[in-house]
């Protein structure tokens, strides 16, 4: 795993999901009201998930493109060969379930060459992080702390990782992109 800081003035990727959304305080979007009351937190953000997938301008493919391109080579030590084009976006609200069960992303067929960004869009530390395990079968899932300008590269497909209930009083809104290094 490598984390590493970036130039959030250089590389406003969380703005351009503020604008889709509105919102300039993404920690706090569960205390935003719910289309129904009864709504489960959990369901609530992928309503907002959806939302910010359907609502990022056409340039932002571009933009992620870019700060792949440019970011990692030097963070992972040579080049980026290809990327997932279409970033995953995840709200991970307060009081909601996990996003994602604890899996290695080989379980659903990714191929072990291809790597894991994982872009925390608000500070991130206990159940509203992700959880990864130190190394392949140690079953020691942790969760990773980070604050908004850190970004984290990890070995998606042999690593355990995943969400648990966010509990933490703070909503997360991250972006994972899965690329192949040189």
């Amino acid at each position: 795993m490598i984390v590493f800081e970036y130039d959030t003035n250089r590389w406003r990727l969380r703005q351009l999901v503020e604008e889709v959304l509105g919102e300039r305080t993404l920690d706090r979007l569960h205390e935003l009201p719910r289309p129904d009351p009864a709504m489960d937190p959990a369901e609530h953000g992928r309503v907002l998930t959806r939302r910010i997938r359907q609502g990022l301008p056409d340039d932002a493919l571009a933009t992620f493109a870019a700060f792949v391109y440019e970011v990692l080579p030097p963070v992972i030590g040579g080049p980026v060969l290809r990327h997932q084009v279409q970033p995953v976006i995840r709200v991970h609200m307060h009081g909601g379930h996990s996003i994602s069960t604890l899996h290695r992303d080989r379980d659903w067929g990714q191929r072990s060459d291809v790597w894991n960004l994982w872009l925390p869009f608000t500070d991130v530390w206990g159940a509203n992080s992700i959880w990864i395990e130190s190394k392949e079968d140690a079953n020691d899932e942790r969760p990773v702390e980070l604050r908004f300008g850190q970004a984290l590269v990890f070995r998606g497909a042999d690593l355990r990782h995943g969400s648990i209930r966010n509990d933490t009083g703070s909503t997360r809104v991250s972006c994972d992109i899965r690329f192949a290094r040189g």
